[in-house]
Order: structure tokens, then sequence, then C-alpha cells
């Protein structure tokens, strides 16, 4: 199931805005950009009510009435999710037969679903006009969501009370509780592993779909092939689940840099939530080989740039989409190179006196940043256009040096000038190796 669309009224910083991408492309790679402030992290967690329900909802926004922007009487969240995989197709249809043709709420499965949250700033609550929406956390339609914090801890009480207490709606707990970890992942491999043990203990060698899986899950791992080289599952005990680096390294989950788990986390996390929602799926015996998994989900990524090298974060969005092929991520993101690795859509929030909108970037704006270089993409409105490559200190360098060059020209440059000069050409090489040229 993937979110087709998302409209916001008066939710935190945001006044009005919708967000409609392609509909033929709504798997792929999803870009969200705005300036600090304008109101990035609102927007993704809007989409989450989707998938979370607004009782779990409440219990991570303890007063829900602070999102509502100031001096309004309530806000709105309407969404519209969309069923464009046959693989989700199938699922709706099972649980359409659930239903008695003449009950009404069998049409909720022969449409896009589509619901509104209204949030009220006079009295706690969220009302939901329930419209055609499923119950999509009891559904278990794939969706998961990922915070700024992506990292694995040792131990988590507030992630295991969230996973232990509503499963479902903990898949997003990093995004709507930043404070937590990614630490069920971890206990999924562990219980594959001994699921795995208990299946080649009973004459299977395989070790059964859990065996399938924790190989598909190797496979993937090691499709993460970032500028460290090549990442392996190493072993997968009781009390630890290590990996082996690219410089051949046994290393703890919870002791791999930052942006190591950074990744590594949301492909594990994703892999879990697919299988829970397709655990006999014929994709998983085709992924066994290959380590691509193409099964539907929608995933949420808050700063999906954050701990990411400038290199990491051009490979990032190709490397998931070759994983996940199936996989709607929407991402938001402060970086120009995470939006050219062929985005499906470009959507920027933008800030103003009466209060955040957006739009869709398109045409010549949407082409200069994805397919022109950082220093063009950072010109565009969609980032702000900061000005030129350099910092204000560089550019009053360059400004000397050809003020320098002039006199040069004139015949007026002395001898401290001419020494200035030769300095200002070792700091900005460049312009020294373009003016050797020229004289």
């Amino acid at each position: 199931m993937y979110l087709a669309q998302l409209g916001i009224k008066n939710l935190g910083p945001i006044s009005a805005l919708e967000w409609a991408p392609p509909p033929k492309d709504l798997a792929g790679w999803h870009v969200v950009l705005g300036n600090n402030g304008s109101g990035k992290s609102s927007l993704l967690r809007a989409m989450a009510l989707a998938w979370v329900g607004f009782e779990p909802f409440l219990r991570w926004i303890p007063d829900i009435r602070a999102l509502v922007k100031d001096g309004e009487p309530d806000a709105s969240i309407s969404l519209r999710l969309s069923a464009r995989h046959p693989a989700t197709s199938a699922q709706l249809r099972s649980l359409a037969d659930n239903y008695e043709p003449s009950n009404p709420n069998r049409q909720w499965f022969d449409a896009d679903p589509t619901t509104t949250y209204t949030i009220r700033a006079a009295s706690p609550g969220i009302a939901q006009d329930a419209g055609t929406f499923v119950d999509l956390h009891r559904a278990r339609f794939a969706a998961a969501g990922f915070g700024t914090g992506r990292r694995f801890l040792f131990d988590d009480a507030r992630a295991r009370a969230a996973y232990a207490n509503q499963p479902a709606a903990a898949r997003f707990v990093t995004l709507l509780d930043p404070g937590t970890s990614l630490i069920e992942c971890l206990e999924w491999l562990r219980a594959l592993r001994f699921s795995l043990l208990d299946a080649e203990k009973g004459g299977d060698p395989s070790g059964g779909p859990a065996g399938r899986q924790l190989w598909t899950v190797s496979k993937m791992v090691r499709r993460l092939s970032l500028r460290e080289g090549a990442l392996s599952i190493a072993e997968v005990t009781p009390k630890a689940v290590m990996f082996r680096d690219g410089f051949g390294a046994r290393v703890a989950a919870q002791s791999l840099s930052d942006g190591l788990q950074a990744v590594l986390g949301i492909v594990l996390e994703v892999a879990r939530v697919l299988a829970q929602s397709f655990p006999d799926h014929v994709a998983w015996a085709e992924a066994h080989e290959t380590g691509v998994l193409d099964l539907p989900a929608c995933v949420i990524i808050d700063e999906v740039d954050v701990h990411l090298h400038a290199l990491w974060q051009r490979q990032i969005g190709e490397l998931l989409q070759t994983i996940f092929p199936g996989v709607q991520f929407i991402v938001s993101s402060h970086s120009p190179l995470v939006c050219q690795c062929n985005p499906r859509s470009i959507f920027r929030l933008d800030r103003a006196e009466q209060g955040a909108g957006g739009r869709m970037i398109e045409g010549e704006e949407y082409y200069r940043i994805v397919n022109g270089d950082v220093a063009e993409a950072l010109a565009t409105p969609a980032f702000s256009q900061v000005a030129g490559g350099r910092s204000a200190a560089a550019q009053a360098l360059v400004s000397e040096l050809a003020a320098l060059n002039v006199r040069a020209l004139r015949g007026k440059l002395d001898a401290e000038d001419a020494k200035r000069r030769d300095e200002l050409r070792l700091l900005l090489p460049e312009f020294a190796h373009t003016l050797e040229a020229a004289e």
C-alpha cells in the first residue's frame, strides 16, 4: 500500500499544502526539501498517522493540541492510499472476502482508502472521518518510519515497551519518539537464527522459511557496498549480532559507525516489516538468490542524509531502491546529493510569514537538481538559491586577487603586491592555474 495524496491544514508551521506525486510513480524515491523550521518533520509525522492510527499516535504526542497552528481552532490531515502492487491487491481481496457482499465495510477494499483526521485546539484528541479508510495497523499493510536517531542500542526500555504493546505502530517509533532506537530488527535476526537451528534439527537442511529469510537478509546486507567496501553478517548469537566490515573486522551491530547503523537499520527493519506482512510470498524465494525483495511498503525517513558521507548520500537512494524495488520511500533531506538518484518526485516546503506551504518541483528546476552538479542544484529556488560555491571569506580572497591582477595589467604592481598575489594564488589554486595559462 502506498501513500497517494496528503493534505494538511494548520498543522504546526504548515498553513496549507497538498502532496500528491505522479500516480504511476508511487513506488520509488520521493524527496521532501525545506529550510529548518519549514515543517518537514511535521509533514512526515502526518504521513505516519495513516498507518499508526490516532490512538497510538496520541500515546507518543502527549498534548496533541500543541500540533495545531497558533491562533487556529483546529488542524486537519487528509490521506489517500493506493494499492498499485499485485501483492497489495491480493491482500485487499483477501480482506474483502471476510465481509458479506451486502456489508458496507466491504467497500473499503474496492477503492483507494481515504480518511481525514481533525485535531481540535480546544479539547484533546483527534476526530476521524473514517470515509473508506481501512484500519491499516490491524490489516498489517507494510509500512515503517524512521527518525534521525537510527541506531542500535544495547537496551532501550521505551522501544521494547512500544514493540511489546503496539507492535504495528512501533514500526514508526524512532520517527515519533526520537529518543528511541532500532532494537526489534536485531531481535528478529536472532529469532530467525533459532528457528533455522530448530528446522535443521528436524531434518530440514535449508532451515525452513526462517533459513530462507535469514539468507535473503544476508544477501541484502552484502549489497550495501558503500565507500568502505562490502558489509556482511558474521554471526548471530543470543547475545549479539556480529557483522564483518569492509576491512575484515568483526563488529557488534551497536559498535558500527553511525553511518552504517543508519543505513543498516533501515534495511533490516524494512525486511522485518515485509516478513511480517508477506511471510510466505513467492518474492522471498526469488530474493533468496538475488537479495532483491520486490514487495510493496511505504517507508518514511526523516533527514535521510544524517550521518552519511557525501558519497553515501548520493548512493543511498539507489541502494535502497535496488534492494526494495516495490517500496515507496518518502524522505526529507537538506542535501542535493540525495536528489540525484532518479527521484519520482521532489517536494519543496516553503516557509512564509503567514505559514508554510509547499509545491512539487517540476520542469527545468527539477532537471537542474537531478542532472546538474551540486553548485547548480544549490542555486535553484528549491535550495533557497545558495549563492556560489565559496564561503564569504573565500569570496573576499577572490576579490582581492582580482584587484591585484588589475593592478598588474596596468603595470602598477609593486614587490609587496606581487608577493601577496603569489600567496593568494596558493590559497586559490583554481584561479592560479587559469591565470598562468592566460599569461
